[in-house]
């Protein structure tokens, strides 16, 4: 992957003159993606190549890592307005582990470590009494060796995770953090994460839970606004996490700094290229797959599958 800027100043100001359409936008947003999920497999990758956790911490900063390249590999998968949706879904969901990633990682102690792990158990003995119940109610909406299962692992298990939750939470908490609601969260986080919570995220909501706010009347060039939209909340946070992860696992990413750097501008370098009209000169192909300049339009759905794998 290379980390340099093709164009000259005289260039730049050309393409800065040269008017932003959906089009052009949702081309250059992708390709940012693109470079991302291209810098994870050579420098971050899933997995980390065979890197083993050493504490809680490390475990948790790991597991939220790897949360947040599944869904940017989702992201990369998806071309076009009309995946917008998912995209926006991507988006949020990348958000919220960054949000937990910078929550652990401010906390000097091992609470947010141990709360991390430990909510795992807490949430699905939380959820197993609510269906439990509702089953118990209703016996006809499920198998008899089904509530059998339940009722065996709260007696096995109920005890000694309520006695854990006891021990790390004052009331049984909606999440890990024991911070009830994302905004909060991101309030917590610092007000770079309160801000994007703003700018980005409570829009893009609308996406997810009433899609019908978002997408009631709207035309294909409004959807097609919305694709970069999504894609600026990737931007302004993916290479942070990728410079947390690099910190915190202590692993050696050359020039780690500059390269992070030159991560968030991939998107206005390749915008710049489709404004002067030379695409090919700032892009991160993928063999197999052709991008229609300024379409974002994927001509090549198993070629894009293959390099993935």
């Amino acid at each position: 992957m290379r980390f340099d800027n093709p164009f000259s100043d005289a260039e730049m100001a050309r393409a800065a003159d040269v008017p932003t359409t959906p089009d052009l936008a949702m081309d250059a947003w992708m390709c940012g993606v693109d470079a991302y999920v291209q810098f994870m497999k050579e420098y971050l990758p899933p997995g980390l190549r065979g890197y083993r956790p050493t504490n809680a911490r490390e475990a948790a900063v790991l597991d939220l890592y790897t949360g947040i390249l599944g869904f940017l590999v989702c992201i990369s998968q998806l071309r076009g307005e009309w995946h917008v949706q998912g995209i926006a879904a991507c988006s949020r969901s990348i958000f919220e582990l960054y949000n937990d990633l910078l929550l652990l990682t401010q906390d000097p102690t091992d609470l947010s470590a141990r709360r991390y792990h430990a909510f795992v158990h807490v949430e699905e003995l939380s959820k197993t009494r609510k269906r439990l119940q509702f089953f118990i109610n209703h016996p006809d909406a499920v198998e008899v060796g089904t509530i059998k299962g339940m009722q065996e692992f709260i007696r096995r298990d109920g005890q000694a995770i309520d006695d854990e939750a006891a021990s790390l939470w004052e009331h049984v908490p909606q999440h890990w953090s024991g911070i009830r609601g994302g905004e909060a969260r991101a309030r917590k986080a610092g007000l770079e994460c309160e801000t994007l919570y703003f700018q980005f995220y409570s829009i893009l909501s609308w996406f997810v839970h009433s899609a019908s706010v978002a997408t009631f009347g709207i035309t294909r060039d409004k959807l097609k606004g919305h694709v970069p939209r999504a894609l600026e909340l990737v931007r302004q946070v993916v290479p942070t996490t990728f410079g947390i992860v690099a910190r915190e696992l202590a692993i050696d990413v050359p020039d780690v700094e500059s390269k992070l750097a030159f991560l968030r501008h991939v998107f206005y370098l390749r915008l710049a290229a489709l404004k002067i009209g030379d695409p090919n000169r700032f892009t991160f192909p993928v063999v197999g797959r052709k991008m229609n300049a300024g379409s974002g339009h994927d001509e090549s759905r198993q070629a894009q599958a293959e390099r993935l794998k």
